[in-house]
């Protein structure tokens, strides 16, 4: 006896719909360490903006003294996220494997 053609339908959407389910989780398992990396990059970007070093304390002073406009200070700002993005990036692949896995 035939099937239903709405209820072979919904059988096939059903299917279509775990196929793509799975697929996703398999793709975002690759953002697992997402949030450890961006919380890195703000640590180091707050450490290259206001931190303890010239980079830091010339851009405090230019700040304080010269009160930028906004499109200097927003340029400023995403050249740090940059530079503290390839920090990071470069701590992670010198870290020695023995400290990755203790």
């Amino acid at each position: 006896m035939a099937q239903n053609p709405e209820k072979q339908t919904g059988t096939t959407i059903t299917r279509s719909l775990r196929t793509l389910r799975s697929w996703l989780r398999t793709r975002f398992q690759t953002f697992d360490l997402l949030p450890e990396y961006l919380g890195a990059i703000i640590e180091e970007w707050m450490n290259i903006l206001f931190g303890e070093t010239i980079v830091g304390a010339g851009f405090l002073i230019w700040w304080a003294l010269t009160n930028p406009k906004n499109p200097p200070l927003i340029a400023v700002f995403v050249v740090a996220m940059f530079v503290a993005g390839y920090y990071v990036w470069r701590a992670d692949l010198t870290c020695p494997p023995s400290l990755v896995q203790g």
